[in-house]
């Protein structure tokens, strides 16, 4: 639900921005004199955007979206990316796809017509302080302007059919604003636009199970393009796809939905609960209608560890191996190392609860060795003593166990504290790639050992 508008302009930190009673959703991205940058991720975005990569420049700002969805320094990258000039990209190496510019994570950074409401762009203007006080412009100039009198947005398209006031001479038009007829017209705020994917969830996706109106069951591969357009998260996730004809179609989809997940429930088939499921009636691309079940993994540790590895990005603010690092925090949020984790640290808390001992367990995933530890306090103190003053002593005698040694491979360990009541949750990630940041679970050490790495 929006919040109640406001319905004049006002003005933060030299930005003035428009009244915001036609904005699409409840909060769309608002650019600030200041924000704190992601150290590295610029370069790193612009040499890929300069190089036509915008996929890749795009994939690099969702490694930040993903644990920090309001990220400024991200979405503003996003805005130059998705904003570029639209030849340029045609051109490119790597032009957005739908998939790319359908992107939930997105939404907040577009701007939607107020009158023909199908209309859709987004606005590197907002980025250009100097360029709001524009009044008077060409046609040519910007995709669509916003009145700063009511704040109602009009497309290009829409504003020449209504404009009643053109100086051919110069080929110049003065827009007057087609709700309140004032010519207080600049260039335009994100209003934020509906969604045009699925949600992403916290949660990996686990399978997809999609209803095709019609007799014949639908393949592999027209899921996979379903999916790409409408919730890509599901392919990322290596969810298994199930296909489900359904002829006639019924009037009430949903309710025929959820007898045949529930037989499927019953059959064994299902991986996870319809309880845990997002539910979307869509229409693929020659108008056949499709009802998508997308099921994901019941709610656990995720969310705990997704919070974490956000705070640390948080933490690091503008240090240049911040963008190099993120991608390697995210690849603990992938699916197969998050359905480890989740299931070890409810196996091994379980031991931890009743034994009142530190358990753990050590496993080597990709290019990582991951170690869960369960540990029954949450007193950091008491925490600490488990490890008997010899920490990391105990984290090179794991990784030696797997066959490996530090500098090898990247290595994850996450250390859970339950005490029944309060939870915390420790990472140490000690990364393969040098140019990456490494985070010990400082609390976790003594003196001693503090010392000893340089950290006291």
């Amino acid at each position: 639900m929006l919040n109640k508008p406001r319905k004049k302009p006002f003005s933060s930190g030299g930005y003035v921005y428009p009244p915001d009673a036609f904005n699409v959703t409840d909060g769309p991205f608002r650019p600030t004199p200041s924000f704190p940058a992601v150290g590295g991720l610029q370069e790193i975005v612009f040499r890929l955007e300069n190089q036509g990569r915008y996929r890749s420049a795009l994939d690099e700002v969702f490694n930040v979206l993903d644990l920090d969805p309001n990220n400024e320094h991200a979405l503003r990258l996003a805005i130059t990316v998705v904003g570029d000039n639209r030849s340029n990209q045609l051109r490119a190496q790597e032009p957005l796809t739908a998939a790319y510019l359908n992107d939930r994570r997105l939404d907040s950074i577009f701007t939607a017509c107020s009158q023909c409401k199908t209309t859709e762009w987004v606005s590197v203007y907002c980025l250009h302080e100097g360029l709001l006080g524009l009044n008077y412009t060409t046609s040519e100039i910007l995709p669509g302007y916003q009145c700063y009198d009511c704040g109602y947005v009009a497309c290009r398209k829409c504003l020449d059919g209504a404009s009643q006031n053109e100086d051919r001479l110069h080929a110049l038009r003065i827009y007057r604003c087609p709700n309140c007829g004032g010519p207080n017209l600049k260039a335009a705020y994100p209003t934020g636009r509906l969604p045009r994917q699925m949600a992403r969830h916290p949660e990996p996706v686990v399978q997809v199970v999609v209803f095709r109106e019609g007799p014949i069951p639908p393949d592999e591969a027209y899921m996979a393009g379903l999916l790409e357009r409408t919730s890509p998260d599901a392919l990322e996730d290596g969810a298994e796809l199930i296909g489900i004809p359904v002829s006639p179609w019924p009037n009430d989809i949903e309710k025929m939905a959820q007898s045949l997940l529930f037989r499927l429930r019953g059959e064994r088939r299902l991986k996870a609960l319809p309880e845990h499921a997002e539910y979307r009636l869509v229409q693929d691309a020659v108008g056949t209608r499709v009802y998508v079940a997308k099921l994901m993994m019941a709610p656990g540790v995720q969310a705990l560890l997704k919070r974490h590895l956000a705070r640390l990005v948080s933490g690091h603010g503008d240090d240049p191996r911040l963008a190099i690092t993120i991608p390697l925090w995210r690849s603990l949020l992938r699916s197969d190392v998050l359905t480890y984790t989740q299931a070890t640290t409810l196996d091994s808390m379980r031991e931890s609860l009743s034994d009142g001992d530190h358990h753990w367990q050590s496993r080597r995933l990709h290019n990582m060795i991951l170690i869960i530890s369960t540990i029954p306090t949450s007193d950091v103190e008491r925490a600490r003593s488990f490890f008997r003053g010899r920490y990391m002593a105990f984290l090179d005698g794991e990784v030696h166990a797997l066959g490996s040694h530090p500098g090898e491979v990247d290595i994850a360990h996450w250390i859970f504290c339950l005490d029944g009541v309060r939870q915390m949750v420790h990472l140490t990630f000690l990364p393969e790639n040098v140019r990456a940041i490494p985070t010990v679970a400082i609390d976790l050490l003594t003196l001693r050992e503090r010392i000893e790495l340089g950290l006291a």
